[in-house]
């Protein structure tokens, strides 16, 4: 008898998974600042059973990028245990209908949450989301009515979020007339052409961008060790950047100065920096050899200074010589 023969998903090309990994970033941004708990299951490796949103990247072509909801486990293995045992759905035990009642209003919270923020959400088809992505389902959840988490699928960010940052930054220059670039550039490092970034040194950032920030340090680091930074570059030209073991995000910057700075840190970091437009990495000649082997082709190698970042980020016909 032959063995039997799985069909796998196909996988999405490093590019769609790293602009996949940009948005699951501003995602998670915006669900601290809304002071909810929120980790990466899919970048620990570890099991995905924590209480709170579980934002993860899906891989596959037909994959993205997911929020899931899990309770805590006082409230949701009491309430999963008693539905594997079998329940009357017209009449549920009150923990059931507890726990139900839980992830439904969690669900509309975080689709309220979100959509503000710019993000386009949806709810995912649950037999689909959960057969192309096994960690977004709790594997002793038992299929039916009773979901073990509440789910929703961020499939883009429609427009930026206006408003001051979540932290106290004084004014901007009055006398320095600013433009700003309309998208926001992630910065990650890749080791050995693996397609998963590794978490950037939290220190060297600080490092990096302390002696630039005009914020209240009091704010910067956060509970969960994430850093938040308002820069200013001489020539008034500023940037909100935001780092956590996913990566960096740099929100909107201006032209000017601040992508020294920014240049700066990518080269201590030995990183790529993600232009959004495109999903090309910009990047140094030593780093372009870390990269996903796909992604190696299409990046711009570049002389990491500010000047050439961007150069590189601004203008969509702009290619350094390889």
């Amino acid at each position: 008898m032959s063995e039997p023969v799985f069909d796998m998903h196909p996988t999405a090309t490093p590019e769609v998974i790293a602009e996949r990994q940009a948005l699951a970033e501003r995602v998670c941004r915006e669900l601290r600042r809304a002071g909810l708990p929120v980790h990466r299951g899919d970048l620990s490796g570890g099991p995905h059973s924590r209480p709170g949103a579980d934002v993860h990247v899906a891989p596959f072509i037909e994959g993205g990028v997911y929020v899931d909801w899990s309770a805590d486990a006082e409230l949701r293995d009491e309430a999963l245990d008693l539905f594997a045992q079998g329940i009357d759905y017209s009449n549920p035990p009150p923990v059931v209908s507890r726990h139900n009642a839980v992830l439904q209003h969690i669900q509309a919270a975080l689709l309220g949450i979100l959509t503000s923020a710019g993000f386009e959400v949806e709810e995912p088809d649950r037999h689909g989301h959960g057969s192309m992505c096994p960690c977004s389902c709790d594997e002793n959840a038992v299929a039916g009515p009773e979901d073990a988490r509440a789910t929703l699928a961020v499939t883009r960010r429609i427009r930026p979020v206006e408003g001051a940052p979540s932290f106290t930054a004084p004014s901007p220059s009055q006398t320095t007339e600013k433009s700003s670039m309309s998208s926001s550039p992630s910065i990650y490092a890749f080791i050995d052409g693996g397609d998963v970034p590794v978490p950037p040194d939290m220190e060297l950032v600080r490092a990096v961008l302390g002696p630039h920030a005009v914020g209240d340090p009091q704010l910067t680091v956060s509970e969960d060790g994430s850093l938040r930074f308002w820069i200013r570059a001489s020539d008034g030209s500023e940037a909100e950047i935001s780092a956590d073991e996913t990566g960096i995000l740099v929100e909107r910057p201006d032209t000017g100065g601040v992508f020294a700075i920014v240049a700066e840190l990518v080269a201590k970091l030995e990183a790529v920096i993600i232009d959004p437009s495109t999903g090309r990495a910009v990047c140094r000649t030593e780093e372009r050899a870390q990269l996903p082997a796909s992604m190696q082709e299409e990046a711009i190698v570049i002389d990491m200074t500010g000047n050439a970042l961007e150069a590189a980020l601004s203008g969509p016909t702009y290619r350094a010589p390889q």
